[in-house]
């Protein structure tokens, strides 16, 4: 015996149009619903039986069952073992998608340029170009990517540099992983998310003001690596040199050198020569 045909789907029809009120939604007319990402705008055939539908009413006109933007998210560093355990630690989350990663700070830029994620985390040190550098390009040219530095250094020059270019957070790497879920949901909302062990100290020295060149604590305000690079510098160093000393690229090595002369407040490269030889740097070294 054939199998008899499958009748189309279709919501039941009224003899005459009724205006029905059902939550804040009315039915004066036939209604095209949007569920997740099937829009059921022409009839839908089903195999159903009489009184079943793969689409209840009630669910179709329930604007709460409409899909939520997922969070998209990008990792950089150098370090595979550590954006493994990121992908695995943030890919349970729901509502959130880890979009990419990178190894390196020219490739991760060019993620972000390209996929433009909500939330970006970098970590500092890496070949090439630095998580700083990145974070100075990313909020230049793709200002709706929040970052969040994630890095072993809790130094307050770090911390205080990083918050100084834009970013929106920052995690120190022996923090667990509810640490830096927690500090994705918060920037995610717009706020800004500093670990436990930094936040108390940064507020109140963020919001101060910066030592000047001449004044006692101007090493508080550096790095240990723009610390080096202040007295090869001093020495009369070119920014090629500095690299090759220091095993980083001629272009890292300039833009520590211009970030440390910025915060000391020095004017040129005599100006930089002549604090570190009133500072006995050259001496030491």
């Amino acid at each position: 015996m054939p199998k008899p045909a499958l009748r189309p789907f279709t919501l039941p029809t009224l003899a005459e149009p009724v205006e029905a009120n059902v939550g804040n939604v009315e039915l004066a007319e036939p209604v095209e619903a949007n569920v997740g990402n099937v829009e059921l705008a022409e009839p839908v055939e089903a195999n159903v039986g009489a009184h079943d539908s793969p689409f209840p009413l009630s669910s179709l006109l329930n604007p709460s069952l409409k899909a939520q933007p997922m969070t998209s998210i990008l990792l950089v560093d150098d370090h595979p073992m550590v954006r493994g355990g990121l992908k695995t630690a943030l890919g349970v989350v729901a509502g959130w998608t880890v979009i990419g990663e990178a190894d390196n700070g020219q490739q991760g830029l060019a993620l972000v340029q390209r996929c433009r994620p909500d939330i970006l985390i970098v970590d500092l040190q890496m070949p090439g170009m630095s998580g700083m550098e990145v974070l100075r390009s990313v909020v230049a040219s793709v200002p709706s990517t929040r970052v969040i530095v994630f890095s072993m250094h809790a130094e307050d020059a770090y911390v205080r540099e990083a918050l100084d270019l834009g970013a929106h957070g920052y995690v120190l790497k022996d923090a667990d992983a509810s640490e830096l879920i927690n500090a994705i949901r918060t920037v995610s909302q717009g706020g800004r998310y500093l670990s436990p062990l930094l936040a108390e100290r940064m507020i109140n020295a963020y919001l101060g003001h910066v030592p000047d060149a001449g004044g006692i604590g101007w090493m508080d305000v550096l790095t240990k690596r723009e610390r080096q690079i202040l007295v090869l510098a001093g020495q009369g160093l070119n920014a090629v040199e500095i690299g090759e000393r220091l095993t980083i690229s001629p272009r890292t090595a300039e833009t520590h050198r211009t970030n440390l002369m910025r915060k000391l407040g020095l004017k040129g490269l005599r100006e930089l020569e002549r604090f570190a030889r009133e500072q006995g740097l050259l001496e030491a070294s």
